[in-house]
């Protein structure tokens, strides 16, 4: 009965495990949800988690870039020549002045007629490039001659009066900044009478004391300063500024006492030129 009991025991045993393998268990790495370990799973169980090799690119020589070859000029053998009789000539004067024989004298002298010869030279070939070459001739812009300058001191005088002109057209003035009590300013108010005179420019003069003096008033009507010396930066006098009555734009001309002549020279050249043009 036992024997019975314990075969049967046996084959249940048997059927239970070739039901259930105990080594034919799900991996634990398959992305099936709840079986999923915490770090990664592996779609394919049976493939062995290696890592992937790193894959160094090719490289093709067809595309490279090539180097950049700098290739250093040859230098000119007239520098060294230069570098050596500047140095010659150095060392020649100091000799000459720590051990002044007459070698070393004669020495100097000689080295310092060769420059001067050379120099010569220059210039005597710079001269001819210029009267060969009109464009390179400074002279042609700013003549030396007599003739030329006379002309030229014409042609500058009839461009100035058209400019005066028009800053007049245009509404233009000067503003004259004065005082009653500065000595300056008793200077200034004469030659401000010539060049409203010589230019046509309307000239309002702007007492900053209150007061005013027959020079002054023979400008025109006088004004008490009611803060146009503020509004324009004028801290001394005389000083003189251009306006326009019609765009309410200012410059500056002086401050300070001037001549006619550079007063009427800075309106010119502020208003009707360009930085360079007279240089």
């Amino acid at each position: 009965m036992f024997k019975r009991v314990l075969l049967v025991a046996v084959m249940v045993f048997v059927g239970q495990a070739q039901a259930y393998d105990a080594f034919n268990y799900p991996s634990p790495f398959q992305c099936d949800g709840e079986s999923k370990w915490l770090w990664y799973c592996d779609e394919d169980p049976d493939k062995k988690l290696m890592p992937e090799p790193i894959v160094q690119p090719k490289v093709n020589p067809q595309t490279e870039q090539p180097k950049e070859i700098i290739i250093s000029k040859p230098r000119a053998p007239e520098i060294d020549a230069y570098d050596k009789l500047k140095k010659d000539m150095e060392d020649a004067l100091k000799i000459a002045t720590m051990n002044p024989t007459e070698e070393n004298v004669k020495r100097w002298i000689e080295l310092n007629n060769e420059v001067g010869d050379k120099s010569s030279k220059f210039a005597d070939v710079g001269k001819r490039v210029y009267w060969q070459t009109p464009e390179l001739d400074y002279s042609q812009k700013f003549p030396t001659s007599d003739i030329a300058k006379k002309a030229q001191r014409t042609e500058l005088v009839n461009k100035k009066k058209q400019a005066f002109e028009n800053l007049e057209a245009q509404g233009w003035g000067l503003f004259f900044f004065f005082a009653s009590n500065c000595n300056y300013c008793h200077k200034q108010a004469p030659i401000l009478a010539f060049v409203k005179q010589d230019t046509g420019l309307p000239i309002l003069p702007i007492s900053m004391n209150g007061e005013s003096f027959p020079a002054v008033d023979a400008l025109g009507t006088v004004m008490v300063n009611r803060g146009q010396a503020e509004m324009m930066g004028i801290s001394t006098w005389p000083s003189l500024m251009l306006a326009n009555s019609k765009t309410k734009q200012f410059m500056m001309i002086s401050s300070g006492i001037q001549t006619a002549e550079e007063i009427e020279n800075r309106i010119y050249v502020l208003t009707s030129t360009k930085p360079g043009e007279n240089f």
